[in-house]
């Protein structure tokens, strides 16, 4: 409405990946953390090793490093994606170019 559609198109393009990447980091963390505390509860309940909060925070950092992994993966496919575009785009002009001169 207030945009032009190429504008609304590009900022679609990168709202909606940037918006993966925060989901990737708060989930896995949220994993981790939910992981580590039942697991903990688990084995204090069955076995009585009282280790509810190491479990914790050893799921709690893997959890984390998990997100950030996803974040770099994310980040790496976009990163291809805009290469991809950048050379059908160089190689568009260049037909054109081509195409444009009867000399060539």
């Amino acid at each position: 409405m207030f945009f032009k559609k190429d504008r609304l198109q590009d900022m679609m393009k990168v709202g909606g990946p940037a918006g993966v990447l925060g989901f990737h980091i708060v989930s896995s963390t949220f994993v981790g953390l939910a992981m580590g505390y039942f697991l903990g509860d688990w084995l204090d309940e069955t076995f009585g090793w009282g280790v509810r909060p190491w479990m914790i925070i050893i799921f709690l950092i893997l959890g984390i490093v998990a997100g950030f992994r996803m974040v770099f993966q994310d980040l790496k496919k976009i990163e291809r994606q805009e290469e991809r575009g950048r050379e059908s785009l160089q190689k568009r002009e260049t037909e054109d170019g081509d195409a444009d001169d009867p000399g060539a």
